[in-house]
Formats: structure tokens, C-alpha cells, sequence
């Protein structure tokens, strides 16, 4: 990570925020640089936020998942319902604005869904 302040706003940026260039010719490899384009700054900083409100949501989701499963056990009802999941797909493809399109929207989420319910279930094959 690391932390810019263009125009007196601090921007943590992490590595992916980075373009390599070629090193000196005094040294070997390449050099990771960032970019110095204030424009390209904001843009990545814009992003890096972003990225981390889409994580913290997915542990979020990832922990009231986890409340259900404990109260469907509670209840006696199974835990994996794929009509629920087939519902959650339908509801968001029909959601969906764009630009990301439905299939791109649907393997995104088939891997959310997935990875919900292997941390829902530590310990277990998922």
C-alpha cells in the first residue's frame, strides 16, 4: 500500500495500483512505479475504495449466511436450498443495469455463493 495525498487528499493505493517499468541500466530487473498522472491516482484510489466495500459486504453476507444456517439447523431444515439460489440469480440478471452483462453477472455470483457457503460451513466439503 501506499498512501498519496494530489490536491491535499490522502489515497491509499494498493499494489495493483502500481505499472512496472524497466529498471536502470545500473540495475537488474524491473522497477514498480506509480503512476504519476494525478487523474490516473484518483481513479485507482476511486477503485481501491470500491474494493474494499465489495469485500467488506462479502463478509458481511458471509456472516448473516451463517446466522441463517445456525437457525435453519435450529428449525431442522437443510441448510443448501437451489431454488433460493436459482432466485438470487433470476432477481439480480433482472436487476442488472449493465455494463456488466448477465453471464459475467451470474459466474460472478455462482463463485459468491459458492465461497458463502464453504465459510458458512468451516470444516465441512464444499
Amino acid at each position: 500500500l501506499l498512501a498519496i495525498q494530489p490536491n491535499g487528499r490522502t489515497l491509499v493505493l494498493p499494489f495493483h495500483a502500481w505499472r512496472v517499468s524497466p529498471a536502470p541500466a545500473n540495475m537488474g530487473g524491473e522497477v514498480a512505479t506509480l503512476s504519476d498522472d494525478p487523474v490516473v491516482q484518483i481513479f485507482r484510489g476511486q477503485i481501491s475504495e470500491l474494493d474494499l466495500q465489495i469485500l467488506a459486504a462479502l463478509n458481511t453476507r458471509i456472516g448473516l449466511v451463517q446466522r441463517l444456517k445456525d437457525h435453519k439447523a435450529t428449525l431442522g431444515l437443510d441448510f443448501y436450498d437451489a431454488a433460493q439460489e436459482d432466485r438470487v440469480l433470476a432477481s439480480l440478471c433482472q436487476a442488472n443495469l449493465g455494463p456488466l452483462p448477465d453471464d459475467g453477472l451470474t459466474d460472478i455470483f455462482r463463485l459468491i455463493l459458492a465461497w458463502t457457503k464453504r465459510a458458512a460451513s468451516p470444516g465441512q466439503a464444499g
